[in-house]
């Protein structure tokens, strides 16, 4: 299963990269759109990312729910390798690179909160199917944060942003993988449950 995963994430991000820039921009735009529509007023603590290398940018989305007032949230690495949240206001200034080159907020580890205490969570990917199942990039940061999630429903609310094709068949499941509740694409939404609101 691991050499499965591994060719899968492998000819994802080759898919990925191979868009040309009118495409990407064009696919981000229309993305960034359908995930502000999933999160309503009373959606408002909220974590995103910051994309590196062929990522899809939520830049977007950002700064339309720190325009909006929102609390917003990025992922934040601890020393002892767990992904906790941190407060971000937009100031690039109280960013900085964590050891894998993503910018993560200079806050203390004890001014960062846990999943379980946002309403919803937009999470990296780098592959999907339509069961909602998530390939990220394999080092398990996300599914030990939301290991919570992993036999039942409820808050944070969890959205995949991806392109169309990153879309795979089936991604062969690991006991420890949480599945996303929507999927959004710069053509669908996909659902896992109807737990969350159609935008």
């Amino acid at each position: 299963m691991t050499d499965a995963r591994a060719l899968m994430r492998q000819q994802a991000r080759q898919q990925r990269r191979a868009l040309t820039a009118r495409e990407r921009d064009r696919a981000t735009t229309a993305i960034n759109s359908r995930a502000l529509a999933l999160l309503d007023a009373s959606i408002q603590r909220i974590a995103a990312y910051m994309a590196v290398a062929s990522e899809l940018s939520v830049a977007p989305l950002i700064d339309a729910l720190l325009a909006d007032k929102r609390q917003l949230y990025l992922p934040k690495i601890a020393a002892d390798r767990s992904l906790a949240f941190a407060r971000w206001r937009g100031d690039f200034r109280h960013l900085q690179p964590n050891a894998f080159g993503i910018l993560e907020p200079m806050s203390a580890a004890s001014e960062c909160v846990n999943a379980s205490g946002l309403d919803a969570i937009v999470v990296p990917l780098v592959a999907f199917d339509s069961r909602c199942q998530r390939l990220g990039s394999g080092a398990g940061f996300y599914d030990r944060a939301l290991h919570h999630r992993l036999h039942s429903e409820g808050a944070p609310m969890l959205i995949g942003c991806a392109f169309d094709c990153q879309h795979v068949d089936v991604i062969p499941s690991a006991p420890w993988d949480v599945a996303l509740d929507v999927v959004v694409t710069e053509t669908q939404i996909l659902r896992r449950s109807a737990a969350w609101p159609t935008g």
